[in-house]
C-alpha cells in the first residue's frame, strides 16, 4: 500500500494530474500541489523544481504515514509552496521544518571558507505547542510557528543563532531576538544537524 502511495505522489509531482480530478481526489494530496512541477518549470530549473517538489512528497508521507498526524494538518502544513522558496527538510513530533532555499548567503572567515546564513521555520505539532507552553508559558499553547535565521560553518559543522521571530495562530509576532552568540556544536540527529546536511552538503556537491 506504501509503495503504491509513493509511486502516486511521485507521478503527480513530475507530471500532474491534467484530466484526472478522480485520481487527485482519491490520493488525498492537498490540492495547491495539483500540476506542481509544470508550474515550477515557467519559472525555475528542472532540477530545481524536482528537488524542491521532492521535500513535499518526503513531507506528506512523513506526516501521514510516519506521524500519523491529523489529515487537517498535514494538508496544511506540507501544501506545496507555491512561492517556491521553501523545501521541507525534517519532521518530528515536536513539528514540521523548511528552510529558505533563496534565502542562503555564503560568506567566508579567518578559519572557513564555507560559512552559510539561512532562514528556516518550524510549523509546530499539537506535541510541539504542548512542550513550547510547559517550558515558555501558558501563552505558547496559541504558537503557529518559529522562523530563525542561523549561520553554519560548513568546514568545522557549528552553528550560531542570530535572530528568531515566534508567531501565533492569528499571524502576530509574539516574541523576537536577535542574538550575538558565540559558534556551538552541532547537536547529532536534529533539526539543525539535518538543515546543515543540507545546506553544507549541496554546497560541497556543487563545488565538486
Amino acid at each position: 500500500m506504501k509503495k503504491s502511495i509513493v509511486l502516486l505522489f511521485l507521478v503527480f509531482f513530475l507530471f500532474g494530474f491534467k484530466n484526472s480530478s478522480d485520481a487527485l481526489e482519491s490520493s488525498n494530496i492537498p490540492e495547491n500541489c495539483r500540476d506542481y512541477m509544470s508550474y515550477c518549470l515557467k519559472q525555475k530549473p528542472r532540477n530545481y523544481c524536482a528537488d524542491i517538489a521532492e521535500s513535499y512528497l518526503y513531507c506528506w508521507t512523513g506526516c501521514k504515514e510516519l506521524l500519523k498526524l491529523s489529515d487537517n494538518f498535514c494538508r496544511k502544513t506540507c501544501s506545496c509552496d507555491l512561492s517556491l522558496r521553501w523545501k521541507f527538510y525534517s519532521i518530528n513530533n515536536f513539528g514540521v521544518c523548511f528552510y529558505d532555499i533563496e534565502s542562503i548567503t555564503w560568506s567566508s572567515t579567518w578559519l572557513s571558507k564555507r560559512v552559510a546564513k539561512v532562514w528556516w521555520k518550524i510549523i509546530y505539532t499539537e506535541k510541539g505547542k504542548e512542550e513550547m507552553a510547559r517550558n515558555f508559558g501558558e501563552k505558547y499553547k496559541k504558537i503557529d510557528y518559529s522562523l530563525a535565521l542561523n549561520e553554519f560553518d560548513c568546514a568545522t559543522k557549528k552553528v550560531r543563532d542570530l535572530e528568531l521571530y515566534n508567531y501565533f495562530l492569528d499571524g502576530e509576532v509574539v516574541e523576537n531576538h536577535t542574538y550575538s552568540s558565540s559558534w556551538k556544536s552541532i547537536i547529532p540527529e536534529s533539526s539543525l544537524e539535518a538543515l546543515f546536511n543540507e545546506v553544507c552538503g549541496k554546497r560541497i556537491n556543487n563545488e565538486q
